[in-house]
């Protein structure tokens, strides 16, 4: 690793940077993504054409992200940071040119799509960029800056809710835009100063190829080692299938039980607030509960919520069950990012992220062919049955098979988080 006589700044400003990143990321996800459903509706599509352009979005996602990965362990020039910028420089420019369009069009729907798949593709590389700056010398707590990616999700939910209910569909393109270019520009901040600290981009990459234990392996061989893990990935592909439901369609399905957009802004919101409490006490509750205790804990709280929603009869009812995710996806997400850090070789660091956060999109990709259709022809509540019986099925995948995950980071602490 590259070091300098120049001093890495306080943790606090690395976590403040990087949860910044986070946070940026996340409004962009919540513009593209969150609001996508109310966006095309807008420019009268319908919600099974939604369902195969998001499904189109997030098939094209799934091929790419393992792909990227690929590219960011083996680089020594594209480098985390640079491949986020890249996708940053693609998704500003789609997002500039949907300025331009008006209604139902050819154009729009290759112009979305790529933008929705741009978005969802950058996800893996967010979170690896975390395990490049700490390889690097830098001490960066993922689960408190995932928390703060969520409060910057709730933050532009809450404001888009109230701004498209006053003034329409149409403010979305320059929201989108704006928050990719803020997105960039916070990149750029956090890889300067993390150069400036006297680390190079590439740190990680030298220190690893430095090490006797580092071993770079392809996807094939990836694969071969971890079967059981796939197994595992197939689970949260069914339990997230409900997740990007809500994500897409929540203006559907809130408006079932009497609600708006607004109630649709303010729900996307609260779901992601939620999150935020056990992101932040991750680790500080991680030295007592086991890492694989609280991923199924996230599972089951996952189950619990889209059961809640299905049997919901008024926006009052859909937000208490909502609740239900102050124990799902904040340690269902961070613990299954610590975890596939914590039992994968060194070689295998982005590719276990990119494999997760792949399954997360396949299963995107399911919903969006289904719950439009599904929507269309038999409502809301058939969607969110269908949703919650796959999650449970998925639940119960993950719970019985996490624990038997071996460890092969030769860490004797991190077996230790990690048991089940």
């Amino acid at each position: 690793m590259i070091r300098s006589d120049k001093k890495a700044p306080p943790e606090l400003i690395q976590n403040a940077l990087y949860g910044a990143e986070q946070a940026v990321y996340f409004m962009v996800y919540a513009a593209v993504t969150g609001f996508a459903s109310l966006y095309l509706t807008h420019n009268g599509f319908m919600s099974s054409e939604i369902g195969v352009m998001v499904a189109a979005a997030n098939i094209i996602a799934t091929i790419i992200q393992p792909l990227i990965a690929d590219v960011a362990d083996r680089s020594k020039k594209l480098t985390v940071s640079r491949l986020l910028l890249i996708l940053c420089g693609v998704m500003l420019s789609l997002s500039v040119s949907m300025l331009l369009m008006i209604g139902r069009s050819f154009a729009l729907i290759a112009v979305y799509t790529l933008l929705f798949t741009c978005t969802t593709a950058a996800l893996p590389l967010i979170n690896s960029h975390c395990f490049a700056l700490n390889g690097g010398g830098w001490r960066v707590n993922f689960g408190v800056c995932r928390g703060i990616g969520s409060l910057g999700y709730t933050v532009l939910s809450a404001a888009l809710g109230q701004l498209t209910a006053l003034y329409g569909a149409s403010i979305l393109p320059g929201a989108d835009s704006l928050s990719v270019a803020v997105f960039a520009a916070v990149i750029i901040a956090v890889q300067s100063v993390f150069i400036l600290g006297g680390r190079r981009s590439d740190a990680i990459k030298s220190d690893e190829k430095d090490d006797e234990e580092y071993e770079e392996i392809g996807l094939a061989e990836f694969i071969r080692r971890n079967r059981l893990f796939l197994v595992v990935s197939l689970g949260t592909m069914l339990i997230f299938f409900h997740n990007q439901t809500l994500d897409v369609f929540m203006l559907q399905i809130v408006s079932d039980v009497g609600g708006d957009s607004s109630d649709m802004g303010f729900l996307l919101a609260l779901t992601a607030f939620l999150e935020i409490p056990a992101m932040f006490l991750f680790d500080r509750i991680n030295k007592r509960i086991s890492t694989t205790a609280l991923i199924r804990l996230g599972a089951a709280g996952f189950t619990l919520k889209i059961l809640g929603i299905w049997l919901s009869r008024s926006v009052p009812m859909m937000t208490a069950a909502i609740c239900f995710e102050v124990i799902g996806l904040g340690f269902y997400f961070t613990g299954m990012v610590k975890f596939i850090d914590s039992v994968m070789s060194r070689g295998e660091a982005v590719k276990g992220q990119a494999v997760f956060t792949t399954m997360t999109t396949a299963s995107s990709a399911l919903s969006g062919v289904l719950s439009g259709l599904i929507l269309d022809r038999w409502g809301a509540k058939t969607l969110t049955l269908i949703g919650f019986i796959l999650c449970l099925i998925g639940a119960a995948i993950v719970m019985a098979l996490i624990g038997r995950i071996k460890n092969r980071s030769g860490s004797e602490k991190e077996d230790h988080d990690v048991r089940a």
